[in-house]
């Protein structure tokens, strides 16, 4: 009863709307907007050709009632109250002074402020973390890049043998070398260098059956300087990591407030892994001696609800970003920073130690990269947040039941006719 009677007052805006603009009055109603500059909205990637324009004579307070009140209050009919109450907060701010964002632009982590996070850490509910904690684009990024920071601390601990005389031991030979060059989810070296990765030679690894000595901790993200899917022009540690898997992506909270990498008024959208890398000495199942790591991994997430410029999305998606693209280019919603901390699963790596050459370890390594000796207290244990990682996989689950946009589906295609009058 609610939806039908928020969409008869939507309805009924809307045919005001049109009546005032018959009349062509020239009231109060027809106040100057402050437009955003018409270069901050492109490139639009849309074969709509409205997508990122601004609306035409509009009465802006019939507008702004109509959009606010009814169109965010239905955005939570559909969407639920988590993620309708991030869309409904976009609706609410303006392309005004004291709203639009003047800052320096985010290029790293160290440039989100305190003030910027303050502006989303209302907004981002548990459930919200959960599902970026559970999303198989997340869990798929933390497993390869475990696997990449795990070879590279045994690759390092072989070509620092001052630094770990712990695992001075005689090392593995193979008659054909690995020259550990290629990487891609679970690719560990190429035997030769023109070939692809698909024929590369698999990672070495076995599980561990014993391990002694001291722990060593590594910073996660320096590890990751040869990392598949590392964005280029960022230090190591920063991902391009697409949000968009699920089946219903709509209502999926990492692909419909976060998606792929781009960016915003704040600046670059950005998915950082840091975190820290424990490992031992080991001896695997097949008394090879190893490398044990364990994985301390959290994964930071900063991105902005903001359409211009940028892509409109799949054609289900189109059914709103078309046309709240063009309330953002008519300056009658603002983009929201969103920024999303979550721990990560532990995972247990066991790399077999291969011999290295005085040529291979040359120039390997960043400078900054090193390790310390850790005290065995404070390692990670495998059971680190697991209730946290229990509640985030039951929360995929519960999305993948509740799909709440498709029961709405008729909600979202009127408010979308009625926005595109």
């Amino acid at each position: 009863m609610y939806l039908t009677l928020l969409l008869a007052l939507l309805l009924v805006t809307s045919c005001e709307t049109r009546r005032e603009r018959s009349r062509g009055e020239m009231t109060s109603k027809h106040r100057v907007k402050n437009l955003p500059p018409a270069d901050s909205l492109q490139p639009a990637v849309c074969s709509n050709p409205v997508y990122c324009t601004p609306y035409g004579s509009m009465p802006w307070d019939i507008t702004v009632a109509a959009h606010e009140r009814m169109v965010g209050a239905a955005m939570k009919q559909a969407f639920g109250n988590d993620l309708g109450t991030i869309w409904e907060t976009y609706l609410h701010r303006k392309y005004v002074p004291g709203t639009i964002y003047t800052g320096e632009k985010v290029r790293t982590l160290v440039d989100v402020t305190e003030s910027i996070k303050s502006v989303s850490s209302s907004l981002i509910t548990t459930n919200i973390e959960d599902q970026f904690r559970g999303d198989p684009t997340a869990l798929d990024h933390n497993r390869r890049a475990v696997d990449t920071a795990s070879f590279n601390a045994m690759r390092y601990i072989k070509c620092h043998p001052e630094q770990f005389p712990s695992f001075h031991t005689s090392p593995q030979t193979m008659d054909d070398p690995i020259r550990f060059k290629r990487r891609s989810s679970g690719v560990r070296g190429s035997r030769d260098e023109d070939k692809e990765s698909s024929q590369a030679v698999p990672q070495q690894t076995s599980p561990a059956r014993t391990h002694e000595g001291p722990w060593f901790e590594f910073e996660f993200d320096k590890l990751l300087f040869d990392y598949d899917d590392a964005i280029p022009d960022k230090p190591s540690g920063y991902v391009d990591m697409n949000f968009g898997g699920m089946d219903n992506t709509l209502y999926h909270a990492p692909s419909n407030l976060a998606g792929g990498v781009g960016g915003s008024d704040y600046g670059d959208d950005l998915r950082f892994f840091g975190g820290h890398l424990h490992c031992t000495k080991s001896m695997s199942v097949n008394d090879q001696p190893s490398v044990l790591c364990r994985s301390r991994v959290m994964l930071h997430v900063f991105d902005a609800i903001d359409f211009c410029p940028g892509q409109c999305g799949t054609g289900a998606e189109q059914l709103l970003t078309i046309a709240f693209s063009r309330l953002e280019a008519s300056g009658l919603a603002y983009d929201i920073p969103l920024y999303v901390e979550v721990w990560m699963p532990v995972i247990e790596v066991n790399t077999i130690l291969w011999e290295m050459s005085a040529e291979q370890c040359q120039s390997l390594f960043p400078s900054e990269l090193h390790a310390n000796e850790l005290e065995g207290s404070l390692v990670v244990q495998t059971s680190f947040n697991s209730e946290d990682h229990e509640r985030a996989a039951q929360a995929i689950i519960n999305h993948r039941n509740e799909a709440k946009i498709y029961s709405a589906q008729g909600t979202i295609e009127t408010i979308a006719e009625m926005l595109s009058e």
